[in-house]
Protein backbone atom coordinates (compact mmCIF):
# COMPACT_ATOMS: atom_id res chain seq x y z
CA UNK A 1 0.00 0.00 0.00
CA UNK A 2 0.96 3.47 -0.91
CA UNK A 3 0.07 6.00 1.24
CA UNK A 4 0.70 9.97 0.83
CA UNK A 5 0.79 10.80 4.53
CA UNK A 6 0.83 14.65 3.52
CA UNK A 7 -2.70 14.49 1.88
CA UNK A 8 -3.81 11.79 5.09
CA UNK A 9 -2.57 13.97 7.77
CA UNK A 10 -3.73 17.41 5.69
CA UNK A 11 -7.47 16.30 6.25
CA UNK A 12 -9.31 19.42 8.02
CA UNK A 13 -10.97 19.90 10.48
CA UNK A 14 -10.45 16.10 10.99
CA UNK A 15 -7.45 14.30 9.90
CA UNK A 16 -9.29 11.23 10.87
CA UNK A 17 -11.21 10.75 7.80
CA UNK A 18 -7.76 10.23 6.43
CA UNK A 19 -6.41 7.73 8.52
CA UNK A 20 -9.45 5.53 9.52
CA UNK A 21 -9.50 3.97 6.33
CA UNK A 22 -5.77 3.11 6.66
CA UNK A 23 -6.44 1.31 9.78
CA UNK A 24 -6.91 -2.67 9.79
CA UNK A 25 -10.87 -3.27 10.02
CA UNK A 26 -10.42 -6.57 11.79
CA UNK A 27 -9.55 -3.94 15.00
CA UNK A 28 -13.10 -2.72 14.79
CA UNK A 29 -12.87 0.52 17.35
CA UNK A 30 -10.00 -1.87 19.88
CA UNK A 31 -7.13 1.02 19.06
CA UNK A 32 -6.19 4.46 20.04
CA UNK A 33 -6.41 6.90 17.29
CA UNK A 34 -3.82 9.33 18.92
CA UNK A 35 -1.65 6.08 18.70
CA UNK A 36 -2.52 5.92 14.77
CA UNK A 37 -1.76 9.70 14.20
CA UNK A 38 1.48 9.61 15.71
CA UNK A 39 2.19 6.02 13.75
CA UNK A 40 1.46 8.27 10.86
CA UNK A 41 3.37 11.22 11.69
CA UNK A 42 6.54 8.90 11.86
CA UNK A 43 5.98 7.58 8.81
CA UNK A 44 5.37 11.05 7.06
CA UNK A 45 8.52 12.14 8.81
CA UNK A 46 10.63 8.87 7.39
CA UNK A 47 9.05 9.37 3.89
CA UNK A 48 9.55 13.19 3.11
CA UNK A 49 10.76 14.51 -0.05
CA UNK A 50 11.52 17.48 1.10
CA UNK A 51 14.97 18.30 0.75
CA UNK A 52 15.06 20.91 3.46
CA UNK A 53 13.78 18.17 6.64
CA UNK A 54 16.26 15.52 7.20
CA UNK A 55 14.40 12.49 7.39
CA UNK A 56 14.90 11.56 11.11
CA UNK A 57 17.58 8.73 12.43
CA UNK A 58 16.88 4.88 12.65
CA UNK A 59 17.62 5.47 16.73
CA UNK A 60 15.29 8.79 16.93
CA UNK A 61 12.37 6.56 14.99
CA UNK A 62 13.01 3.49 17.67
CA UNK A 63 12.83 6.10 20.57
CA UNK A 64 9.75 7.56 19.20
CA UNK A 65 8.37 3.87 18.28
CA UNK A 66 9.46 3.00 22.19
CA UNK A 67 8.07 5.68 23.90
CA UNK A 68 4.47 5.50 21.88
CA UNK A 69 4.23 1.45 22.62
CA UNK A 70 4.87 2.30 26.33
CA UNK A 71 2.12 4.96 26.38
CA UNK A 72 -0.14 2.82 24.84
Amino acid sequence: MLVNFDEVLGHEPDPSDGLKPLVDPRLGDNYSFDSIYKMAQIAKACTTNDPQRLRPSMRSIVVALMTLTSTY
